[in-house]
């Protein structure tokens, strides 16, 4: 017996990124995938955060409790491991889940990667973010591969643990990067295979 069908779920998060910006024509212009993606797909545009720090939000969204009752009360704690998740639920209900960018429900300190938990996803393509230094990275692992002489450019040494500061010259290098290697064309392409 064929199994049932099961319906695509993308649970798009951004940081700093808001309805009356998606909405606008300039904006749909720029983010013509997202702007699809958009139009095609149910909206909700009354969605209150639990908590304005990012952690304690996504563990409220990926776990359905409020953060005293999952305990992510501030950025840099990790989600207890008791607390399923919804792609942990997907995942036993059959689903692929794929995750591109960041979960931020991890420890994360200095270039350390955020590692996922082994039933929750398929794939993993953890990026933190285009100047976090950690070598996992995947974008920049991409970007070293696709333009080696703009990841130099950003980066002219290895990355030093004991300092996460981005200088004001690698903020201006990834600003100026063209949008085909921007981080959000890179995970907007990812998704869009």
């Amino acid at each position: 017996m064929p199994s049932p069908c099961r319906p695509n779920v993308i649970l798009a998060v951004f940081d700093t990124l808001s309805e009356a910006d998606c909405g606008r024509k300039e904006a749909q212009a720029q983010m013509p995938a997202l702007a699809r993606l958009r139009s095609e797909s149910a909206l909700f545009t009354n969605a209150y955060a639990p908590c304005p720090e990012s952690s304690p939000a996504r563990a409220s969204l990926f776990t359905g409790l409020d953060p005293c009752a999952h305990g992510v009360w501030t950025n840099g704690v990790a989600l207890p491991a008791r607390e399923r998740t919804f792609p942990q639920i997907l995942a036993q209900l059959g689903y692929a889940n794929w995750l591109v960018g960041r979960r931020q429900l991890a420890g994360v300190s200095n270039w350390t990667t955020e590692h996922c938990r082994p039933d929750e996803f398929s794939r993993f393509e953890w990026a933190h973010g285009p100047l976090h230094r950690s070598r996992q990275n995947a974008y920049l692992q991409w970007l070293q591969r696709t333009a080696p002489d703009l990841y130099f450019r950003i980066f002219p040494t290895h990355a030093d643990p004991d300092n996460t500061l981005r200088s004001s010259d690698q903020r201006a290098a990834v600003t100026s990067l063209p949008d085909d290697l921007s981080f959000n064309h890179w995970v907007g392409a990812r998704l869009a295979k």
